[in-house]
C-alpha cells in the first residue's frame, strides 16, 4: 500500500499539502488527493472482502493511523468505514483513543473519523451520545472537537438536540478555533432540523459565544435574520458592523476550516469572484497574492488592476498574509481603501502560524470590522474588512 502511495505522489511543488496543517512536526504527506486515496481504500478493501471482517479492517487501521503520513491514516478510516454495517459500541473506546493518542492530530483525520466511523455509530447507537458530554471535557483538543462532530449526523435528523447544545455550550469556552468551528457548523445543522430552537440558542447565549462559532451558525438564517442574529449576539468586547446590504454579512466558508457538507448551501453556486465582490468597474489592488488564476479573473472583470501595490482610491484591496506578522500591513492598507471600500485578506486554512483570531486582531486594531468570510479556494480562506459606518 506505501508502494503505491509513493508511486502517486505528487511533488511539492504541484501542490504541497503540508502547508495547509496544523499539529505535530512529523506529519507527512504523499500529497496523492482525495480521489486517488479513496481509489486505494476501495482497492484494498475488494481485495479482501470475501476473507475479511471489520477486525481485520480496525487492526489494519489501527497501524495505519499511527503513521505519519496523512493519506495513510485516511485509508485505515476509509476502509474501516465499508463496514459500517458492523459497527457496535466496542468500536468507540478504540476511535477516542486514535483521538487522545494524537493519532488523528490535525483536522482532516479527527473529521474523517468523525464523519466515517463516530458519526455512523451514533446513528446506529443514539444511546451512546451521552458520552459526547464528557468528551466535550477531555484536555486533547482532538477528542473536544470531535465530541461535536461527532453529533452532526444525529443533530441533522433532529435527534439528540439537547445533547448537541449542551455540548456547544461547554465548548463555547474553548480557546481553539478549530473547536469553535466545529461548534458552529454543528449548530448550523442542528438548526435544519428546528431554526426556531437555534434562533432562541443564540439569543440567550449570543454574547458567550465565540463570534466564529456565531458566524458559522446563522448560515441558514435569511439575510435580515443574519444581520440582526449579528448584533443581538455581540460581546461588549468586539466592534459593531453595520452592514447595508447582503454584501456585508458573512457567508459560508469551505472544506479547509469547515467540512465538505457546507457546501450544500446555495452561495456556493456563485463564482469566486462574485462572492469577492469584483465587479465591472471597480478598482482593485492584488497584494501578495500567489493564484494567478485569480489575478487573470479580476483582470477579465475589473476596470484597473493594481500588482504588488495600492494605489489611492481602491474598492477592493486583496492581500494575502502567510504568517501573523505581515499583518502589520492592514493598517496601511486601510489608508489606501475608499471610505465604502473592502480589504479582503487572504490566508492558508488551518495554518498556526496565521489564525483567524490574529487576523480579526489585526483588522479591530487597524479600526476596521470584519463582515464576511469565504472559502477562496480549497486551501485558502478569504476575510472581508470594512471601514464603519460611523468613521467614513
Amino acid at each position: 500500500m506505501k508502494r503505491e502511495l509513493a508511486r502517486l505522489a505528487r511533488s511539492v511543488g504541484e501542490f504541497d499539502a503540508s502547508r495547509y496543517f496544523r499539529g505535530p512536526r512529523d506529519l507527512a504527506f504523499y500529497n496523492v488527493g482525495t480521489p486517488a486515496m479513496r481509489a486505494l481504500a476501495r482497492s484494498i478493501y475488494a481485495a479482501n472482502a470475501d476473507t475479511w471482517s471489520i477486525d481485520d479492517a480496525m487492526a489494519l487501521a489501527n497501524a495505519l493511523v499511527a503513521d505519519r503520513y496523512l493519506e495513510a491514516k485516511s485509508i485505515g478510516i476509509e476502509i474501516v468505514a465499508r463496514y459500517k454495517r458492523d459497527f457496535s459500541p466496542r468500536h468507540l473506546p478504540t476511535w477516542k483513543r486514535w483521538l487522545a493518542e494524537n493519532r488523528s492530530a490535525n483536522w482532516a483525520t479527527t473529521d474523517g473519523i468523525c464523519g466515517c466511523l463516530i458519526g455512523p455509530l451514533l446513528v446506529k447507537h443514539p444511546e451512546l451520545a451521552e458520552g459526547m458530554r464528557a468528551w466535550s471535557r477531555h484536555r486533547n483538543m482532538w477528542v473536544r472537537r470531535a465530541s461535536i462532530v461527532g453529533l452532526i449526523p444525529l443533530a441533522r435528523r433532529g435527534v439528540a438536540l439537547d445533547i448537541a447544545y449542551d455540548v456547544a455550550k461547554t465548548l463555547h469556552r474553548d480557546k481553539e478555533d478549530l473547536v469553535q468551528k466545529a461548534v458552529g457548523w454543528t449548530l448550523r445543522e442542528a438548526g435544519k432540523a428546528d431554526p426556531a430552537r437555534l434562533e432562541r440558542y443564540l439569543r440567550a447565549n449570543g454574547p458567550s459565544i465565540p463570534r466564529t462559532t456565531v458566524r458559522y451558525a446563522i448560515e441558514r438564517f435569511d439575510e435580515k435574520k443574519r444581520r440582526e442574529l449579528l448584533s443581538v449576539t455581540l460581546g461588549s468586547g468586539y466592534a459593531r458592523a453595520q452592514p447595508r446590504d447582503p454584501s456585508t454579512l458573512r457567508e459560508p466558508q469551505g472544506r479547509g476550516g469547515a467540512p465538505r457538507q457546507m457546501n450544500e448551501d446555495r452561495f456556493k453556486h456563485k463564482p469566486r469572484i462574485e462572492k469577492l465582490g469584483v465587479k465591472a468597474g471597480t478598482r482593485v489592488a492584488l497584494i501578495a497574492v500567489g493564484d494567478k488564476d485569480f489575478s487573470q479573473e479580476v483582470r477579465r472583470v475589473a476596470e484597473d488592476v493594481t500588482i504588488g501595490r495600492a494605489p489611492a482610491g481602491c474598492d477592493i484591496i486583496f492581500f494575502g498574509a502567510v504568517s501573523a506578522k505581515e499583518l502589520v500591513r492592514v493598517a496601511t492598507l486601510k489608508t489606501w481603501m475608499k471610505p465604502n471600500g473592502a480589504l479582503w485578506v487572504i490566508r492558508p486554512k488551518g495554518r498556526p502560524e496565521i489564525s483567524e483570531r490574529a487576523v480579526m486582531d489585526a483588522g479591530k486594531a487597524a479600526g476596521l470590522v470584519d463582515v464576511k468570510v469565504v472559502s477562496f479556494s480549497e486551501t485558502h480562506t478569504a476575510e472581508k474588512f470594512v471601514i464603519p459606518l460611523a468613521a467614513r
